[in-house]
This record gives structure tokens, sequence and C-alpha cells, in this order.
């Protein structure tokens, strides 16, 4: 009885070690397809990335450094009012060439007026050199005629006057940075625009310089009014008065007078007064600072600053 019982315990046993090992094999099994699968998975999404990428992953570090470059803010990105760096390449001007600028106008301006001025920005204050005001002089006290092409010439003279702020590497075909540069209040979407239409009076003693003298334009109204309409930008409170490149006439039956748009006090370039059965013309001469306005190239880069509390530093 008891070696008939012996035979049935070890039996048991036998099959619960038999079962243990089927056990054991199943759980293998499915941990070697569960291996496999995951390598499956993981070969597939590799093939999917090299697909997606066209380059082997192992090119990780330059595809993450192609990837930030395609996030990098460019001019394109710049709003309305952001503060900006520019390297006009002159040492003698701002700090050792570097001079702050504020953007006049942006991407959303242009969408939203129709215009296709581009991305320009205008220099914070008037320019100095070291210490003085970099100003311009129109005109030649005592002297009609001199005053006279001077003012005729005031906006070519302004815009000339503009190319010396513009860095040399932006002087060429292919700029770096910025397209062009021109004085404030001139025509934004063609820097060096000028009439060719003259003054015609019907004035008896202006009969001797009718069609001598050019007349008035508005398009100065286009940058003042932008720039009032930025918070950060001085127009008035400038450290000094400055020009903006647009004539104005002045005229009634005593006298006409003839001078190019300033935000301060100014003096007529030119003045023809009746005196009686003629006119005693004069010329006069005046001086004020100057403000620079850039288009920038597309493209540029934004690579330091976050225009708010620090100006960006553009890069090609």
């Amino acid at each position: 009885m008891v070696e008939k019982n012996l035979r049935n315990e070890k039996g048991s046993i036998t099959l619960f070690v038999l079962l243990a090992i089927v056990l054991f094999l199943i759980v293998i099994v499915n941990m070697f397809i569960t291996s496999t699968n995951k390598n499956r998975i993981q070969v597939s999404e590799l093939d999917k990335i090299k697909e997606e990428y066209g380059k082997d992953i192992e090119n990780i570090d330059q595809i993450y450094a192609e990837e930030l470059e395609k996030a990098q803010k460019t001019v394109e990105d710049l709003k309305v009012g952001d503060r900006v760096y520019y390297d006009t390449g002159d040492t003698s001007v701002g700090d050792e060439g570097i001079i702050e600028c504020i953007v006049l106008y942006d991407k959303a301006y242009n969408d939203e007026n129709g215009t296709d001025y581009g991305v320009q920005m205008i220099s914070r204050d008037v320019i100095y050199k070291g210490n003085n005001v970099d100003s311009v002089t129109l005109g030649t006290m005592g002297d009609f005629n001199a005053s006279r092409e001077s003012y005729n010439n005031a906006l070519g003279i302004l815009y000339e006057k503009a190319q010396e702020y513009l860095n040399s590497a932006d002087k060429t075909e292919t700029p770096v940075i910025a397209t062009s540069a021109r004085c404030v209040g001139s025509k934004p979407d063609d820097p060096d625009w000028d009439t060719e239409e003259m003054y015609i009076s019907e004035e008896p003693y202006m009969a001797e310089y009718n069609n001598t003298l050019k007349v008035k334009d508005d398009y100065y109204s286009i940058d003042l009014n932008q720039m009032r309409a930025i918070e950060n930008i001085d127009v008035d409170t400038a450290s000094e008065s400055y020009w903006l490149a647009s004539r104005d006439v002045f005229s009634n039956q005593e006298g006409t007078a003839f001078h190019v748009q300033t935000t301060g006090d100014y003096y007529e370039l030119c003045i023809i007064a009746s005196a009686g059965s003629f006119a005693i013309a004069e010329g006069l001469a005046d001086t004020h600072g100057f403000r620079p306005v850039f288009t920038l190239k597309d493209g540029v880069k934004l690579t330091e600053g976050d225009g708010v509390n620090t100006p960006y530093t553009l890069a090609p």
C-alpha cells in the first residue's frame, strides 16, 4: 500500500515539473516574440525617420542644428517699435560705428496698408560723431542763387548724406544687412525720389522767379505719422531737430518763402518779397541734425537681444 502511494506521488511530481517547464517555455517564447516585434517596430521607425529627413540619424547633431536654423528669427519677424542695432561701419559714428534703431515699418504694416516698403528702421536719435551732432547745412547766407540751388537739390543732398551711414558691405550689388538708406521724410518706397516740377505763381513780383524753384511735396507726412503712432520713437523730443526730406512753400501777396521740412524751428532757404514794382530775393542757410532710415535685406537673422529690453543684433 505504501509502495503504491509513493508511485502516485512520484507521478504527481513529474507532472508538476513538466507543467512548470512548459509554462516556462511559453513565457520565454512570448518574451522572444515581444522583443522581436519591438525590434521590428524600431527598425520600421528608424526607416521612417531616415525617409522623412533623408539623412542617417547618426547625424542627429547636424539635423538638430539645421532644424534650429530653420527656427531662427529673421527680419520678417520684427515688429514695429522693436529695437535693433545697426553697424554703420564708420567707427566715428555712434558707439564704435553701432547705432540703435527702431523698426518703423514691418510686414504687418505693409500687409494692412497695401504698401511695399519692406522692413525699415530709423535711427533712435539724430546721428552723433563723438559728442557732436553730425548735422547738415542747406543754403548759403546772403547768396540767393546758392541757396536756390541748395533748395532745388536738397532731397538729393539728404539722400547722399544717408549713404554715409550705410555700411560699405551694404553698398554692393549683394548687400549683407541693409539694401538702402534714406533721410527720414523721403518717399519710403523710392529713397532717392525727387520732383522735376517747378513752382509757378500768379503774383506779379514772382514773374522773374517762376519756374526756377521746385514745388512742395507732402511725402514727409508718411514717416512722421507712423513715427507718432509708435510709442518708443521720439519725434519732436529727439536731442536735436532734424531734416525731413520734403520741401514746403508759403506764399501770399507780400512774399513767397521756400524751405525744407524740419522737426524744429527753421529758416527759409529762399525768400522772394514784393517791393512795389519789383521783388527782393534773399538767400539764407539752415542747419539741422540727421536721422537715417534703413531698409533691411530679406532673410537677415536676429541673433541676440529680444528687441524690447535689449536691441536685436543683425547677422547675414
